[in-house]
């Protein structure tokens, strides 16, 4: 399985140098995978425990072969699916869009959230600006240097 060799290549592997990765950050995969792994661990100990419960039903007389039988397979589809809904939920967490006002237009956020610029560039513009100020003087307000030559608004 892909998270067992990814733990035991990131994180069980004392000797080893991790090679860089390019194009990915290891440390999310990796993350991914340690949490694959425990969920995976809490799905086998439900199904051990309730294996055990099962056992003691037989034992003491109140279930009979077929009856534990069918019960222990509806446990193991049940501890299969809600591990399922748990990948679910985590991930329409993660995935989903952000809150209204939040989204990132590519613009160069200005102090306090506001935008240095709002009705010039768009974000895929490569002009270079540098900021100066216009005087020597403290109130001297800043400069914008562009292709088309200072403008006074940053």
């Amino acid at each position: 399985m892909y998270r067992k060799a990814v733990i035991r290549e990131l994180l069980t592997e004392r000797f080893r140098v991790v090679a860089p990765s390019y194009g990915y950050d290891a440390v999310p995969v990796l993350a991914h995978a340690l949490a694959a792994h425990h969920l995976r661990l809490q799905q086998l100990r439900t199904l051990l425990a309730g294996a055990a419960l099962i056992a003691f039903l037989m034992v003491a007389g109140v279930l009979d072969t077929l009856g534990a039988a069918l019960l222990f397979g509806w446990l193991a589809w049940a501890t299969m699916f809600l591990r399922r809904i748990a990948v679910l939920r985590t991930l329409a967490a993660h995935l989903a869009p952000p809150a209204a006002g939040a989204a990132f237009d590519g613009r160069y956020p200005g102090p306090n959230g506001s935008h240095r610029n709002s009705s010039a560039r768009s974000p895929t513009s490569r002009t270079p600006r540098r900021c100066a100020t216009a005087g020597t003087s403290p109130s001297s307000a800043p400069v914008c240097c562009g292709a088309a030559g200072p403008t006074p608004s940053c």
